[in-house]
């Protein structure tokens, strides 16, 4: 690998995009998330930040998780 340069495996990208559709299903979740630093939302709207998580989860194949 070379300095500077970063990989990560498809799996991994997918498994993190699950993980976070199934922990942020409304705005109480993104609020506590947000509150506790788990996440940073600069999006300003916590309906927004599920509506875009859930979309971006919506057509991930997980057969399972590593």
């Amino acid at each position: 690998m070379e300095v500077g340069k970063c990989h990560l495996d498809g799996d991994i990208i997918n498994e993190c995009l699950k993980i976070q559709d199934v922990l942020i299903d409304t705005e109480k979740y993104v609020k506590l998330l947000v509150d506790n630093i788990i996440i940073v939302s600069w999006m300003g709207d916590a309906n927004a930040v599920v509506i875009m998580i859930n979309s971006l989860g919506s057509h991930l194949a997980m057969p399972h998780f590593n």
